[in-house]
């Protein structure tokens, strides 16, 4: 079974967890420190499971989806290196900002598990899990931005559609962004 975690299921993060849920083999689990939040995942039925414990979420997940604000991801890769991740796992973050906080997941020590930066470019005028929809990213550009030692042996190559979502990947790295 493969488990993908979410933090911050809102209308990134809720329509990733649309994409995923219901797949064979696949458990979505929602993260959010607010219990309200936690019923309100449950009762919409956006993931598998939700909890407000970051340690459970995060324990044993393939991939973790890092979808709060731009100001909360390095906290949560901070978090993240203090536990033991499963070896494999590969963190990634749906920030519209890269440079910054690829440098600052380079410095900890993931242990065994990859950050590789991502920016899907999909959004709409309305926000919260209650816009979330698993059309959203349908067509769309999911920028890949991984460190250039790791491109091919995390990603295995995969860059073109994704199978059963229309999503494109496309792979740039750190250094192609920030010339422009």
């Amino acid at each position: 079974m493969t488990k993908i975690t979410i933090f911050g299921v809102g209308l990134i993060g809720g329509s990733l967890a649309l994409c995923f849920k219901g797949k064979p083999g696949i458990t979505v689990v929602g993260h959010s420190n607010n219990p309200h939040s936690v019923e309100k995942y449950r009762n919409r039925e956006v993931v598998d499971h939700a909890t407000t414990s970051f340690e459970e979420a995060a324990e044993g997940a393939d991939f973790i989806f890092l979808c709060g604000p731009v100001s909360s991801l390095e906290p949560y890769l901070e978090k993240l290196s203090k536990l033991e991740l499963k070896p494999g796992c590969i963190i990634t973050d749906v920030g519209s900002t890269k440079a910054s906080l690829t440098a600052f997941a380079e410095r900890l020590n993931l242990g065994e598990a990859v950050f590789i930066g991502g920016h899907p470019m999909a959004g709409k005028e309305k926000s919260g899990v209650e816009a979330a929809t698993s059309r959203l990213f349908e067509n769309a550009f999911y920028v890949l931005t991984p460190p250039p030692i790791r491109l091919r042996s995390r990603t295995n190559g995969s860059s073109g559609r994704c199978s059963g979502q229309g999503l494109i990947l496309s792979k740039w790295t750190r250094s192609c962004m920030t010339r422009s």
